[in-house]
């Protein structure tokens, strides 16, 4: 495998990286980096063709960024790390928005060619990072990618689990042409609690709309500070979004905004930022205040409903707020960060301090049988694939 750099300032290079991104990655397309790029959001980005000797085509497209970890949790003595200063600074491998994926793009479903690719992005990383940024892989599935894993060990990358990210299927069959629809299929006493929340949506008199194109541009302006409000309440992050950045975003292909306001006044309550590509819907950026669940629930609801009327097959929900995505039907799954740093000494207090003995996961049929949040039709499915020591009741 050999890796070469790809200039997006040169047509024929950038024409090459558009025509092999998946429309079902629009995290990863030249679009997104630009947007990235011109809203001030990557700094020292390096776009990576990997390719082989075998095949004239790319193995695999990566991005590899510098990043810096900022917010007020860092003053926080509660939630200061013991070695800060040594991880605040890093080069991470990532898409150009963050959606919960990792940051490469293959292009064979070849298990031993796609290890490879692995193997030449991380020693690429390695090789060309600063001397003194920690150096990390993002959002990595378990135990779904293990040639991840294999690699990443391999060059003394250690594992940190980064908790859960939620992902609703919306397979063809069974197909549900409205959210009426899905919403039938939950489980009763899941449908009894969102009743309560669209209750009190409807108590409220809020209502919930799609924005996209030139109104998205328009009014993006209004969401930032509601999306800004919930990445500083997360205490520390890699990135806020600026009103330059979210102003560039607005103007993607397939971006569009949820907003929720009250019916009468037309005071913004919330907003939710989507992406959609091929037959997956992002949810990106959700903005509202703090404690108004009833927003949340409201935005987090309309996300399905855009994405059956999307005809998407995925909707890819992000991290945290478990609970509400659980009882939508969303599955968890298991996501790990692995980071190494250049100082054999900080490295090793590093994996001392942040390393798990082994790598966390719970089979999925038992953490869904333990919340009881499956629709009929899942159920049935993982009837048919149960393992004897994991079977539901």
């Amino acid at each position: 495998m050999f890796v070469s750099l790809v200039h997006p300032e040169n047509p024929l290079e950038a024409q090459r990286w558009q025509a092999n991104v998946p429309s079902y990655r629009p995290d990863m397309s030249l679009q997104a980096v630009h947007a990235a790029s011109q809203g001030g959001l990557l700094d020292g980005l390096r776009l990576v063709v990997i390719s082989s000797q075998e095949q004239a085509e790319p193995v695999a497209l990566g991005i590899i960024q510098h990043a810096e970890v900022r917010g007020p949790g860092l003053e926080d003595p509660q939630q200061r790390h013991p070695l800060q200063e040594h991880i605040v600074r890093l080069v991470v491998i990532a898409p150009a928005i963050p959606s919960g994926l990792s940051g490469i793009v293959f292009r064979t479903t070849d298990p031993s060619l796609r290890r490879e690719a692995v193997r030449a992005l991380l020693r690429h990383l390695v090789a060309n990072a600063p001397s003194d940024r920690l150096q990390a892989i993002w959002d990595i599935q378990y135990p779904k990618y293990q040639y991840w894993i294999d690699a990443a060990r391999e060059l003394d990358f250690f594992p940190v689990p980064q908790g859960y990210s939620y992902l609703l299927e919306l397979p063809s069959e069974p197909a549900w042409r409205s959210f009426d629809d899905y919403f039938e299929s939950l489980r009763s006493r899941y449908r009894k609690h969102h009743r309560r929340w669209m209750l009190r949506a409807e108590v409220m008199d809020l209502s919930v709309t799609t924005v996209c194109g030139q109104d998205l541009v328009e009014r993006i302006a209004t969401a930032a500070p509601l999306i800004q409000e919930v990445t500083t309440r997360q205490g520390v992050f890699l990135e806020l979004p600026t009103s330059e950045y979210l102003q560039q975003f607005a103007a993607l292909a397939g971006a569009e905004m949820t907003v929720c306001q009250h019916a009468a006044t037309q005071h913004l309550l919330g907003v939710n930022l989507l992406l959609h590509g091929g037959d997956e819907l992002f949810n990106l950026y959700v903005g509202f205040h703090q404690q108004d669940r009833v927003t949340y629930q409201a935005l987090l609801r309309h996300s399905v409903h855009r994405a059956i009327e999307l005809n998407c097959r995925r909707l890819r929900l992000g991290q945290r707020a478990e609970d509400s995505k659980l009882k939508l039907g969303a599955m968890p799954t298991q996501t790990m960060l692995f980071a190494r740093h250049p100082i054999s000494t900080v490295h090793q207090q590093l994996r001392e301090l942040d390393s798990s003995t082994g790598l966390p996961h719970e089979p999925i049929a038992a953490l869904v049988r333990r919340r009881r949040v499956f629709h009929r039709s899942l159920r049935q499915k993982l009837h048919q694939q149960r393992d004897p020591k994991t079977s539901l009741p």
